[in-house]
C-alpha cells in the first residue's frame, strides 16, 4: 500500500515542534558513559578469571609432561673392598611434584569451565502467547507504521507481532552471536492496550516505541543482558556444575578435602562477580530511565504533550478491564460458553465496572482546555504508581512533567484504533482461542457469538448486584 494512501487515518502531527526536543540530554550522555565503563569493567575482569585460568591449566600440564629434571647426584662412592664400597650409588630423583601441579592443573580447568558454562547455556525463556501479523492481511497497519517510522527516523520492525495483554514493547532475541552483530528489533502489540486507545493515543505509544528503536544507546541492550545472563548464571545458577562437586565431595574424605577447598575459591568468585552483577544493573536503571524521558519526547514531537500521557492514565484501567473480562469469561466457561472475542468483554467489563463503582468517567483522561495555551494536569505528584506495562520506568507524574515541559498542544484523533486493522475480528478470534486453550490446557471446539456470552455474564452479575437506586447499600 503506497504511503499516501494511509494519510486519511495517519493523524496529523503538531506544527511548531522544537529542532533540539528529542536531543539527548546530559544526563542521558553521563549514564551511557556509566554503563559502558560498567560493562567494560566486567569484560576485564571475566576475560582475567577465564583466560587466567585457562592458561594456568596448560602450564601446570605442560610442566608434569615435562622430562623430569633430576636432582644433582650424591658424591662417588669409596672405592675399595669394604662394605661402604659395596653400597650402590642412590639413583637420581626429581624435586618437582608433579601431583601438586595435576591437582593445580585440575582445579584451575574447573574454574575456567565453571566461568564458560554461562556464556554458552541457551535460555529458556519462551517467547509466550503471540501471532505474527503480515503486511498482506494488514496493509493499512504497516503503511501506518511505515509512514511513523519515517517521521521518527527508526528503522521498520524486522517482525511484528499482537499479544493479549495490555501492552506494547520493543523485542529482540538475544544470542552470542549479538555482540558482535545488531540484533533486530521486533514490534510487540497487546491488543488489550490497542483495544482502549484511539488513533492519536496509538501513535503516540508506536512512536515511543520507535523512539527506542532510534535510540543508539538501545544496543547497549544486548551487552547488558548477555553481561547479566552470564553473571547471573555464575552467581545465583545452580546446575550440574554444583552437583558435580556435591557427587565428588561425597565420595571420600580425601577428595572432600579438595573439593571443599575448591568451593571456597568458588564462592569467592562468586560474591565478587555479584557486586558486578549489582553495579551493572544499577548503571543501567539509571540510564532506562534517561531512554525512557527521551523516547517520550519522540512521541511528543509527533503527537503533541498530552496524547502520551493520555494513553499512560488509560492503561490501569484497561488492565483491570482486561482481568475482569477474563474472569468473567473464565465462570462462562466452566458452564460451556467460549466465547471468539475477548476484547468485546473487556469494553463490556469497563462498563461493568464503572457502573459498579458509580464513576462514568473512570479509565478516562480528562478533556483539554479550550484554550490551547493551557495544559490539563492528569497525574498528581503523590501519584508513584508505575503501570505493568512501564515496570521499569519513571512514574507517570515525572513522565508527564517531562512531556510538558515544553509544552506542545495535542493534535485529537477520536477513531478508534481498531480502524487500522482489515482482519481485526479474525485476529482478536485467533488471540482468543489461544488463551483459552493456554489456561484450560484442552482444545477448544466452536466460539460463540461474543453478544451471547455476555448476556450469560451480565445474567451471572444480575444475580450478585443490587439495583443502582440502593446506593452501594
Amino acid at each position: 500500500m503506497a504511503s499516501t494512501d494511509i494519510d486519511s487515518l495517519y493523524p496529523p502531527s503538531p506544527a511548531n515542534v522544537p529542532p533540539d526536543l528529542t536531543r539527548p540530554s546530559g544526563d542521558y550522555r553521563l549514564r551511557v558513559f556509566v554503563v559502558l565503563v560498567s560493562l567494560f569493567a566486567f569484560l576485564l575482569l571475566y576475560l582475567a578469571l577465564t583466560v587466567g585460568s585457562a592458561w594456568f591449566t596448560y602450564w601446570c600440564f605442560a610442566t608434569v609432561s615435562e622430562p623430569d629434571t633430576p636432582r644433582p647426584a650424591a658424591a662417588p662412592a669409596p672405592v675399595g673392598r669394604g662394605p661402604a664400597s659395596r653400597r650402590a650409588a642412590p639413583a637420581p630423583r626429581s624435586d618437582r611434584p608433579d601431583f601438586a601441579y595435576v591437582l593445580g592443573g585440575i582445579a584451575s580447568a574447573l574454574l575456567c569451565l565453571f566461568m564458560v558454562k554461562g556464556f554458552f547455556k541457551r535460555s529458556r525463556r519462551g517467547d509466550g502467547l503471540r501471532v505474527e501479523l503480515r503486511e498482506a492481511d494488514e496493509p493499512e497497519l504497516f503503511a501506518f507504521i511505515r509512514k511513523l517510522c519515517a517521521d521518527t527516523k527508526a528503522p521498520f520492525p524486522h517482525r511484528i507481532y499482537c499479544t493479549p495483554e495490555v501492552n506494547a514493547a520493543v523485542a529482540y532475541h538475544e544470542s552470542i552471536v549479538n555482540l558482535f552483530w545488531p540484533a533486530r528489533k521486533n514490534l510487540i502489540i497487546g491488543l488489550g492496550l490497542l483495544n482502549r486507545l484511539n488513533l492519536a493515543e496509538f501513535k503516540a505509544v508506536l512512536a515511543h516505541e520507535f523512539g527506542h528503536f532510534s535510540q543508539n544507546s538501545m544496543k547497549l541492550g544486548t551487552y547488558v543482558y548477555t553481561s547479566n545472563r552470564i553473571i547471573a548464571d555464575l552467581v545465583y545458577g545452580r546446575d550440574w556444575f554444583d552437583d558435580l562437586l556435591g557427587t565428588l565431595s561425597r565420595i571420600d574424605l580425601r577428595i572432600s578435602i579438595f573439593v571443599w577447598a575448591f568451593a571456597a575459591v568458588v564462592w569467592v568468585v562468586r560474591t565478587i562477580l555479584k557486586g558486578v552483577f549489582r553495579a551493572i544493573n544499577f548503571a543501567q536503571s539509571s540510564l532506562s530511565r534517561q531512554m525512557e524521558y527521551n523516547a517520550d519526547l519522540v512521541a511528543v514531537s509527533v503527537t503533541g504533550s498530552d496524547t502520551l500521557i493520555f494513553a499512560l492514565a488509560r492503561m490501569d484501567f484497561a488492565a483491570e478491564s482486561l482481568g475482569q473480562a477474563w474472569t468473567d469469561l473464565t465462570a462462562a466457561a466452566d458452564h460451556k460458553r467460549y466465547s471468539r472475542d475477548l476484547y468485546f468483554h473487556q469494553t463490556k467489563a469497563a462498563e461493568y465496572l464503572r457502573q459498579k463503582r458509580g464513576d462514568p468517567t473512570l479509565g478516562e483522561p480528562p478533556p483539554l482546555p479550550a484554550d490551547e495555551r493551557e495544559t490539563v494536569a492528569v497525574f498528581r505528584p503523590e501519584d508513584t504508581s508505575v503501570p505493568a506495562m512501564w515496570a521499569t520506568h519513571p512514574a507517570n507524574f515525572d513522565r508527564e512533567a517531562n512531556a510538558k515541559a515544553r509544552y506542545i498542544r495535542s493534535p485529537m484523533d477520536d477513531r478508534p484504533a481498531w480502524a487500522l486493522f482489515r482482519r481485526g475480528a479474525e485476529v482478536r478470534a485467533d488471540i482468543t482461542r489461544q488463551m483459552y486453550e493456554l489456561n484450560r490446557k484442552e482444545k477448544i471446539g466452536e466460539l460463540e457469538d461474543p453478544e451471547a456470552v455476555q448476556a450469560f455474564i451480565d445474567a451471572e452479575h444480575a444475580e450478585t448486584s443490587y439495583h443502582p437506586r440502593y446506593h452501594g447499600l
